[in-house]
């Protein structure tokens, strides 16, 4: 039983990654969801569902220095991109052959980086979304 009294839990975190404000913590799951908790609390503050990910996956997540875009990798080679104000997706990157490995954002820019099992580096600018 975990400190909420629950019995089990949904789902497995595979990725943590903290906001740049450090108020919030991004727990990428294997259940096709990313869940923001408040940090120091077990309070839920947004939930953004549509990627794909199972207990095989490897996602990786990234906030822009806003904090107002999540970015997040999906099993079906694709990258996310969620309004974190109303947990929408607003864009989709399509061009890996193979799973996304890792994000990293250049925020000077306005350009998101990522590296995939299809052995390339693909840059994208985000500036325009």
């Amino acid at each position: 039983m975990n400190e909420l009294g629950d019995e089990f839990v949904s789902f497995n975190c595979l990725n943590l990654v903290a906001t740049p404000d450090q108020n919030h913590v991004i727990a990428t799951t294997d259940n096709n969801r990313s869940i923001m908790f408040k940090v120091g609390t077990h309070l839920q503050a947004r939930n953004f569902y549509g990627t794909v990910n199972n207990e095989f996956s490897r996602p990786t997540s990234i906030v822009d220095i806003s904090s107002s875009l999540l970015f997040s990798t999906s099993q079906d080679q694709n990258i996310y991109v969620f309004d974190m104000a109303n947990e929408q997706i607003i864009h989709q990157y399509q061009g890996h052959n193979a799973v996304i490995r890792d994000l990293a954002i250049n925020p000077n820019d306005g350009q998101l980086a990522s590296c995939s099992y299809d052995k390339t580096v693909k840059i994208w600018s985000w500036e325009c979304i």
